[in-house]
Protein backbone atom coordinates (compact mmCIF):
# COMPACT_ATOMS: atom_id res chain seq x y z
CA UNK A 1 0.00 0.00 0.00
CA UNK A 2 1.10 3.42 -1.00
CA UNK A 3 1.00 6.54 0.79
CA UNK A 4 -1.44 9.32 -0.73
CA UNK A 5 0.18 11.94 -1.99
CA UNK A 6 -0.36 15.00 0.56
CA UNK A 7 -2.54 18.21 -0.35
CA UNK A 8 -1.75 21.50 -1.07
CA UNK A 9 -2.57 21.86 2.63
CA UNK A 10 -0.79 19.74 4.02
CA UNK A 11 2.59 20.34 2.34
CA UNK A 12 2.37 23.80 2.68
CA UNK A 13 1.39 22.75 7.04
CA UNK A 14 4.88 20.65 6.51
CA UNK A 15 7.00 22.53 5.23
CA UNK A 16 5.87 25.58 7.68
CA UNK A 17 6.69 22.83 10.45
CA UNK A 18 10.01 22.52 8.69
CA UNK A 19 10.65 26.26 9.27
CA UNK A 20 9.46 26.23 12.48
CA UNK A 21 11.68 23.33 13.63
CA UNK A 22 15.10 24.57 11.91
CA UNK A 23 14.18 28.37 13.14
CA UNK A 24 13.82 27.26 17.02
CA UNK A 25 17.01 27.91 18.88
CA UNK A 26 19.54 25.56 19.87
CA UNK A 27 18.62 26.76 23.46
CA UNK A 28 15.46 25.29 22.92
CA UNK A 29 15.51 22.41 20.61
CA UNK A 30 19.26 21.26 21.71
CA UNK A 31 21.13 18.39 19.91
CA UNK A 32 19.08 15.33 21.19
CA UNK A 33 15.85 16.17 21.56
CA UNK A 34 14.65 14.40 18.92
CA UNK A 35 16.41 11.46 18.86
CA UNK A 36 17.02 10.21 22.63
CA UNK A 37 14.83 10.18 25.03
CA UNK A 38 16.54 12.90 27.35
CA UNK A 39 14.01 14.87 27.22
CA UNK A 40 11.53 12.98 27.72
CA UNK A 41 11.87 11.66 31.09
CA UNK A 42 10.52 12.87 34.56
CA UNK A 43 11.46 16.60 35.18
CA UNK A 44 12.39 17.58 31.50
CA UNK A 45 9.15 15.98 29.78
CA UNK A 46 9.29 18.80 26.77
CA UNK A 47 9.57 17.17 23.76
CA UNK A 48 5.63 16.59 22.98
CA UNK A 49 4.42 19.82 24.85
CA UNK A 50 7.21 21.94 23.28
CA UNK A 51 7.05 20.28 19.41
CA UNK A 52 2.50 20.98 19.49
CA UNK A 53 4.08 24.45 20.13
CA UNK A 54 5.58 24.13 16.62
CA UNK A 55 2.51 22.28 15.18
CA UNK A 56 0.36 25.38 16.36
CA UNK A 57 2.73 27.51 15.03
CA UNK A 58 2.53 25.82 11.93
CA UNK A 59 -1.23 25.73 11.08
CA UNK A 60 -1.39 29.75 12.53
CA UNK A 61 0.78 30.38 9.15
CA UNK A 62 -1.84 29.30 6.75
CA UNK A 63 -4.15 31.85 5.68
CA UNK A 64 -7.21 29.47 5.36
CA UNK A 65 -7.04 28.69 9.24
CA UNK A 66 -8.65 30.47 11.20
CA UNK A 67 -8.96 29.13 14.75
CA UNK A 68 -6.38 26.20 16.32
CA UNK A 69 -7.61 23.23 18.82
CA UNK A 70 -5.51 22.19 20.95
CA UNK A 71 -5.72 19.26 22.89
CA UNK A 72 -9.50 19.06 22.14
CA UNK A 73 -12.31 15.99 22.71
CA UNK A 74 -14.04 14.94 19.93
CA UNK A 75 -15.69 12.30 21.77
CA UNK A 76 -19.27 11.19 20.43
CA UNK A 77 -20.48 8.87 23.02
CA UNK A 78 -20.90 5.47 23.09
CA UNK A 79 -17.43 4.46 23.03
CA UNK A 80 -16.13 6.95 20.40
CA UNK A 81 -13.42 8.91 21.68
CA UNK A 82 -11.02 10.85 19.75
CA UNK A 83 -8.30 13.54 21.16
CA UNK A 84 -5.89 14.49 18.95
CA UNK A 85 -3.23 17.01 19.88
CA UNK A 86 -4.67 19.95 17.34
CA UNK A 87 -7.47 20.50 14.81
CA UNK A 88 -7.06 23.54 12.40
CA UNK A 89 -9.85 24.94 11.74
CA UNK A 90 -11.56 27.65 8.70
CA UNK A 91 -13.39 30.65 9.84
CA UNK A 92 -16.44 28.69 9.41
CA UNK A 93 -15.41 26.23 11.80
CA UNK A 94 -14.97 23.66 9.52
CA UNK A 95 -11.89 21.29 10.29
CA UNK A 96 -9.34 21.40 7.70
CA UNK A 97 -6.68 19.32 9.33
CA UNK A 98 -6.01 17.21 12.47
CA UNK A 99 -2.79 16.17 13.33
CA UNK A 100 -1.00 13.74 16.07
CA UNK A 101 2.55 14.14 17.74
CA UNK A 102 4.05 11.35 19.33
CA UNK A 103 7.31 11.90 20.74
CA UNK A 104 9.75 9.21 21.80
CA UNK A 105 8.21 7.52 24.32
CA UNK A 106 5.15 7.02 22.55
CA UNK A 107 6.12 6.10 18.97
CA UNK A 108 5.47 2.58 19.67
CA UNK A 109 2.77 -0.29 19.67
CA UNK A 110 -0.18 2.29 20.63
CA UNK A 111 -0.41 4.14 17.91
CA UNK A 112 -2.83 1.90 15.00
CA UNK A 113 -4.97 1.36 17.78
CA UNK A 114 -4.77 4.63 20.32
CA UNK A 115 -4.32 7.18 17.18
CA UNK A 116 -5.40 5.45 13.94
CA UNK A 117 -8.38 3.32 15.20
CA UNK A 118 -9.98 6.33 17.29
CA UNK A 119 -9.64 8.75 14.00
CA UNK A 120 -11.35 5.83 11.97
CA UNK A 121 -14.00 5.21 14.63
CA UNK A 122 -14.46 9.61 15.07
CA UNK A 123 -14.06 10.01 11.17
CA UNK A 124 -17.17 7.05 10.54
CA UNK A 125 -19.34 8.59 12.40
CA UNK A 126 -18.93 12.22 11.99
CA UNK A 127 -18.27 12.50 8.14
CA UNK A 128 -18.39 9.19 6.22
CA UNK A 129 -21.81 7.86 7.31
CA UNK A 130 -23.37 11.52 5.90
CA UNK A 131 -21.23 10.98 3.22
CA UNK A 132 -19.10 13.68 3.80
CA UNK A 133 -14.94 13.46 3.66
CA UNK A 134 -13.60 13.73 6.86
CA UNK A 135 -10.15 15.92 6.96
CA UNK A 136 -6.89 14.10 6.68
CA UNK A 137 -5.07 13.16 9.56
CA UNK A 138 -1.27 13.68 9.72
CA UNK A 139 0.81 11.54 13.34
CA UNK A 140 4.15 12.91 13.46
CA UNK A 141 6.35 10.21 14.91
CA UNK A 142 9.99 10.53 16.39
CA UNK A 143 12.23 7.60 15.50
CA UNK A 144 15.45 8.09 14.05
CA UNK A 145 17.25 5.57 11.79
CA UNK A 146 20.42 5.12 13.74
CA UNK A 147 20.36 6.48 16.90
CA UNK A 148 23.36 7.90 18.55
CA UNK A 149 25.03 4.34 19.94
CA UNK A 150 25.20 5.40 23.33
CA UNK A 151 21.74 6.95 23.43
CA UNK A 152 18.81 5.33 25.76
CA UNK A 153 16.03 4.17 23.39
CA UNK A 154 13.66 2.79 25.67
CA UNK A 155 10.60 1.05 25.37
CA UNK A 156 7.37 0.26 27.74
CA UNK A 157 7.11 -3.38 28.06
CA UNK A 158 4.99 -3.21 31.14
CA UNK A 159 2.35 -6.26 31.83
CA UNK A 160 -0.50 -5.60 30.02
CA UNK A 161 0.74 -3.01 28.28
CA UNK A 162 0.60 -2.50 23.84
CA UNK A 163 4.43 -3.44 23.88
CA UNK A 164 4.47 -5.99 26.32
CA UNK A 165 5.83 -9.18 24.54
CA UNK A 166 8.08 -7.47 22.28
CA UNK A 167 11.30 -7.30 24.89
CA UNK A 168 12.72 -9.96 22.87
CA UNK A 169 12.91 -7.43 19.50
CA UNK A 170 15.08 -4.73 22.01
CA UNK A 171 18.00 -5.24 20.17
CA UNK A 172 16.66 -4.44 17.05
CA UNK A 173 14.52 -1.57 18.52
CA UNK A 174 17.06 0.13 19.83
CA UNK A 175 19.67 0.18 16.22
CA UNK A 176 16.86 0.75 14.11
CA UNK A 177 13.69 2.54 15.50
CA UNK A 178 12.33 3.74 12.40
CA UNK A 179 12.60 0.80 10.54
CA UNK A 180 11.15 -1.45 13.22
CA UNK A 181 8.00 0.62 14.20
CA UNK A 182 7.27 1.43 10.07
CA UNK A 183 7.13 -2.36 9.28
CA UNK A 184 4.59 -2.77 12.13
CA UNK A 185 2.50 -0.07 11.13
CA UNK A 186 3.07 -0.78 7.63
CA UNK A 187 1.34 -4.24 8.30
CA UNK A 188 -1.11 -3.16 10.92
CA UNK A 189 -2.18 0.68 9.66
CA UNK A 190 -2.28 -0.89 6.62
CA UNK A 191 -4.92 -3.58 7.21
CA UNK A 192 -6.74 -0.92 8.95
CA UNK A 193 -6.88 1.25 6.04
CA UNK A 194 -7.89 -1.49 3.54
CA UNK A 195 -11.29 -1.78 5.30
CA UNK A 196 -11.21 1.86 5.23
CA UNK A 197 -10.37 3.33 2.06
CA UNK A 198 -12.37 6.84 2.60
CA UNK A 199 -10.09 8.08 5.63
CA UNK A 200 -6.85 10.25 4.67
CA UNK A 201 -4.02 9.10 7.18
CA UNK A 202 -0.38 10.43 6.78
CA UNK A 203 2.75 9.45 8.89
CA UNK A 204 5.75 12.16 9.32
CA UNK A 205 8.35 11.14 10.83
CA UNK A 206 11.17 13.15 12.88
CA UNK A 207 14.51 11.75 12.59
CA UNK A 208 16.87 14.33 14.52
CA UNK A 209 15.78 17.71 13.54
CA UNK A 210 14.16 15.80 9.50
CA UNK A 211 10.85 15.85 9.13
CA UNK A 212 9.91 13.26 6.47
CA UNK A 213 6.64 11.64 5.02
CA UNK A 214 7.04 7.92 5.36
CA UNK A 215 5.36 5.90 2.82
CA UNK A 216 3.11 2.93 3.84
Amino acid sequence: MNTRPLSNVERRLVAELRNAISGSPSLLLPDGFYNSFEFTQTGQNLTHPRTVGLIVKACWALPEVAAVDVDVRFNLGRGCKFQPDAAARTSDGEVILVIDYESPNSSDARIPVKDVGQFIGWARREFHKRGAQPPPYLIITTLPDQPDPGAWWAMWTAEGQYNEGRRKDSDKIRIHPRDYWYDFYRKEVGQLLEQEPWATIHFLNLDGSKLEQVSL
